[in-house]
């Protein structure tokens, strides 16, 4: 009875340590993160957009030349974008519309946030769900390619106020953490400014894909000829699948179609039906439709030269 009682109380011993040590290691994780929240908006980290700049925030816009007929001439430009509204990107056709969670949303927008945050109506910028989950994918599991968690709000200040331009006097992971809690505080006050509809418009026509397009206008345009209210399922997972990174997932690689594309194409096919948007069956038979890839060269001068551009269009 005496060696069973001394084992129980080691084992309790035990769990109480464990207990300790779980809520150490919480605590010190909490406070750091206030920290750096604090140093942030106080920018120890580096300065922080004015209120000016949050309400009014600068993009570089190309500027295009129409004839009298309308017709458009000519593009200049130093980041290829044009501006759209929100309600610029719903098709004319409100059957086409699509939903998740009960929100009424663009082609486009749907496959967006189905995989970069779905729970983007859910939260005030920062999905802590999932910034803990790739904390501790990164940190005790290691795995470096599994992204850090941003939601569309955070990604949306780094495109806007360039947070990850090199920090002086700081190198590697230390740039990456400052640059990361100054997108934390950027992404509340984006947040407090604007609607979820204008922020995902924002980041849309912010947000860079292949081939030197710049927002979702251009995008649309260069790689389909069709304006963003006009691409279909698997043509908007083709686009949203570019935002993680735009030269891997690239429709075409020196003038081939690009595997790499494909299979992130269907894999936003199938966070969209996993999020609601669209059903299994849908998903799986975009994931057989094959893509003809053609080459045009568009009329489009700036900053870097006539514009090498690329066109998709269906065969069937």
């Amino acid at each position: 009875m005496a060696k069973k009682s001394e084992k129980t109380k080691r084992v309790k011993s035990w769990k109480r340590w464990l207990i300790i040590a779980m809520w150490t290691v919480i605590f010190i994780g909490i406070t750091a993160l206030a920290s750096l929240f604090i140093m942030a908006k106080t920018e120890v980290l580096g300065p922080m957009p004015t209120f000016d700049e949050l309400e009014n925030p600068k993009t570089n816009l190309a500027t295009q030349i129409y004839s009298s007929d309308g017709e458009v001439l000519g593009t200049y430009f130093i980041e290829n974008r044009t501006y759209l509204s929100y309600e610029d990107l719903f098709p004319a056709d409100r059957t086409q519309w699509l939903e998740i969670d009960g929100h009424k949303l663009p082609t486009i927008v749907a496959a967006l946030l189905a995989t970069e945050d779905v729970r983007f109506f859910d939260h005030s910028g920062i999905d802590f769900q999932a910034t803990a989950r790739a904390g501790i994918k990164t940190v005790i599991l290691r795995q470096t390619g599994q992204g850090g968690g941003s939601t569309i709000t955070q990604q949306l200040a780094k495109n806007l106020y360039k947070t990850r331009r090199n920090k002086e006097g700081m190198e590697g992971n230390a740039g990456t953490l400052a640059a990361k809690a100054q997108e934390y505080v950027i992404a509340t006050q984006l947040e407090y400014n604007y609607t979820k509809e204008e922020i995902v418009a924002m980041y849309l026509n912010t947000v860079e894909f292949s081939n030197s397009n710049f927002g979702i206008k251009s995008a649309a345009n260069n790689f389909f000829g069709k304006e963003p209210c006009d691409l279909s399922i698997e043509e908007a997972a083709v686009i949203a699948g570019q935002v993680k990174a735009p030269g891997t997932y690239a429709p075409l690689k020196r003038g081939e179609p690009n595997e790499k594309a494909r299979v992130r194409r269907n894999t936003v096919l199938d966070r969209m039906a996993a999020a609601g948007a669209i059903s299994d069956k849908v998903a799986g038979a975009a994931h057989t439709r094959i893509k003809k890839y053609s080459r045009a060269k568009l009329a489009t001068s700036g900053e870097h030269g006539t514009n090498i551009n690329t066109k998709f269009t269906n065969s069937h």
